[in-house]
């Protein structure tokens, strides 16, 4: 059920918090498995919620995940659940100092366009 999902997510992301570095490489794949491989859009949303609060604790370990992981993201912006599209921007929105990242002075950050018109088309949701 979706409040069973919510409240493991709950716990894992307690978990990141308290002992960031030990909780990530077991947090990780299975947030991995939420993200890719559950039909059920609440635990996917749950997912996406866990990985995005743990991004409090442990992002100095998700970020190198993150070329993998922002695409997935930003592609559940256009989920059928409003639920889901708004988890996944908000769960975008943690990661923005990645997003806006420049490879050098003289480069624009290479995923902000694509997440800023992402991020537009969801302003005009009527969720």
């Amino acid at each position: 059920s979706a409040d069973a999902a919510h409240l493991r997510s709950v716990h894992c992301v307690n978990v990141a918090l308290t002992y960031p570095q030990d909780a990530l490489p077991v947090l990780l794949p299975v947030l991995q498995q939420h993200l890719m491989q559950s039909a059920d859009p609440w635990a996917l949303e749950a997912g996406i919620l866990a990985l995005g609060a743990a991004s409090r604790g442990c992002y100095d370990g998700i970020a190198p995940h993150l070329p993998d992981l922002l695409p997935y993201l930003l592609a559940q912006l256009a989920h059928p659940v409003a639920q889901v599209r708004g988890t996944a921007c908000w769960s975008v929105s943690r990661f923005m100092p990645y997003i806006v990242a420049r490879p050098s002075a003289e480069e624009p950050p290479p995923l902000l366009p694509r997440v800023l018109a992402a991020l537009a088309e969801r302003v005009t949701d009527g969720n």
